[in-house]
């Protein structure tokens, strides 16, 4: 231990290294939080300041050993609760990060940072109806908290109460008229309501970019591209999508760009390359029940097709669950792990089907007559190893015009990850299409178990009640009238994906060709989309 220090220099020295962290000096912060710990070892300050430190840094497992020491040392205390939970978010795990708030909200009914960070983590993690709760009980402490107000807009917005989502809107851009999420929602209203018109003005005269962020402003501008497309403007509309989806690149570049992720651009590649003319060996017998795998890309129709069978009494889907995390670990990241896995024994495959089993449905497999449908497009990738653990697994493959889906694709505001970051550059969207489907068409060539059923998205518009009979046949299940009311019933439920508002609307044809719009923008990217354009025969 170093000599021993007084409390008002230990202050002083603290003081110092809060400078440090708040101008960007995180390692700086570090070494003099730790030199304070080392004379005072029980510093409740020294502890929170490295913490901090130590989140800034991305070293998010040892961030959250010191907010536990601090815990230890100061029990209860609210702060110390929001920052476990924050550590446990950026290190990936929001469903801890969600436990973590909640116990801190039994114990601190009162507090506002914990309500308010609270109703951001449930947003995040698909709860919608929870985190506006959450909203509410933050506002009935602090009324007028700018960030809770358009937080709660933007979350009704999202459960399509737009009455209610305009209303706080409206008093968010009465105290800040320039805040870029009150404009996105209402620009959102208007949009549901037919008046595109009114979107674009209200863009026009109210946002300002120097008063937003990279990601709000990518939220905003693709609110003004969908009023601009409706006007009938493709060419301005597709320049208002670069430019948001530009801001959110560079914004993101540090943390994307060069991942290698389970569903990243990288791993796709490698995977379709392991894949590619690999012979298919026999399928192997089953060894119990398999789930439905729902794939395909994103904007492809996966949300609709899950809503529609949802609402088949005998079907229960997952949302996007990550719930094959348990075949990747042990597919790994390498080609030995890789291959010891396609070589595995039958003890092996059918241990690893528990795993999969108690990620994705903890109480066990549904009983007989009835279809759990797991539901994650990008699982496209990782068809080649499901269909060597589940060679007895069905998969529904939607299918839709690939000039469609990556015009839909691009256009969009995803959460961002290593997939969603390739979605943001035009020509990179097309080159990840060409990746994913390349990758999840060399796997099922290299499993000659599963049984496919492409479910195009020009056929469920087209016929949407004969396409969901289609569905159903192949999933085994008889037709049932409750599926007519697939739209009702998806109303009740929190979808979170950017197709929330179309699949609660009855079937539409808008989107049906709608790349030919943009015709003028393909030049680049059909050398990556031309294949799969005549291999699905558009």
């Amino acid at each position: 231990m170093s000599a021993p220090i007084g409390e008002a220099e230990a202050a002083s020295r603290l003081q110092a290294g809060e400078a440090a962290l708040a101008a960007g000096r995180a390692p700086e912060a570090e070494q003099i939080a730790r030199a304070v710990l080392a004379a005072r070892r029980r510093d409740a300050g020294a502890h929170y300041l490295l913490g901090r430190a130590l989140a800034a840094l991305g070293r998010f497992a040892d961030a959250e050993t010191a907010f536990r020491a601090l815990d230890r040392l100061r029990p209860g205390v609210a702060e110390v609760a929001t920052q476990l939970a924050l550590c446990a978010l950026q290190a990936g795990d929001g469903a801890r990060a969600v436990r973590l708030l909640r116990a801190a909200a039994r114990k601190h009914p009162g507090d506002f940072n914990i309500a308010y960070n609270l109703a951001g983590l449930l947003h995040d993690e698909g709860e919608l109806d929870a985190a506006i709760e959450a909203y509410e009980r933050a506002l009935a402490i602090d009324p007028a908290h700018l960030f809770a107000r358009r937080g709660l807009a933007f979350t009704l917005s999202e459960r399509g109460n737009d009455v209610r989502a305009g209303e706080i809107a409206d008093g968010v851009l009465g105290d800040a008229p320039h805040d870029p999420v009150a404009i996105a929602v209402r620009a959102a209203c208007a949009l549901r309501a037919g008046k595109p018109d009114e979107a674009r003005a209200l863009v026009e005269r109210h946002f300002r970019r120097e008063a937003s962020d990279p990601v709000n402003t990518a939220l905003v501008l693709g609110r003004y591209g969908e009023a601009l497309d409706r006007l009938g403007e493709p060419q301005r509309a597709f320049a208002a999508w670069q430019a948001g989806n530009g801001e959110m690149r560079a914004a993101f570049a540090a943390r994307h760009e060069a991942s290698a992720g389970a569903y990243s651009l990288a791993e796709a590649q490698r995977l379709r390359s392991v894949f590619a003319g690999r012979p298919g060996g026999a399928a192997a017998e089953p060894r119990g029940p398999a789930p439905v795998f729902l794939v395909g890309f994103q904007r492809a129709g996966t949300t609709l097709i899950e809503q529609i069978l949802a609402a088949h009494p005998a079907v229960q889907t997952t949302g996007e669950d990550d719930s094959i995390a348990p075949l990747r670990e042990a597919a790994g990241s390498g080609e030995d792990s890789l291959r010891a896995l396609l070589a595995a024994d039958p003890a092996r495959l059918t241990g690893l089907r528990r795993k999969y089993w108690k990620a994705a449905r903890p109480e066990g497999p549904p009983g007989d007559g009835r279809v759990f449908i797991d539901k994650l497009p990008l699982n496209m990738i990782w068809l080649g190893v499901i269909g060597r653990v589940f060679p007895d697994a069905r998969i529904l493959l939607a299918v839709r015009d690939p000039r469609d889906v990556v015009l839909s694709a691009f256009q969009q505001r995803f959460a961002m990850t290593d997939a969603n970051y390739r979605l943001l550059d035009w020509q990179e969207t097309a080159r990840f299409y060409d990746a994913v489907m390349g990758a999840g068409m060399a796997g099922l060539a290299a499993s000659p178990g599963p049984e496919v059923y492409e479910a195009r998205y020009e056929a469920i518009v087209a016929d949407w009640r004969g396409e969901a009979r289609r569905m159903l046949d192949f999933l085994g299940l008889p037709w049932d009238e409750a599926v007519l009311d697939y739209r009702e019933q998806a109303k009740a439920r929190a979808i979170t994906t950017p197709s929330a508002d179309q699949v609660r609307r009855p079937v539409y044809t808008d989107a049906l060709g709608r790349w030919k719009r943009y015709e003028f923008a393909y030049g680049p990217v059909m050398v990556d989309l031309a294949a799969w354009v005549e291999r699905f025969g558009y």
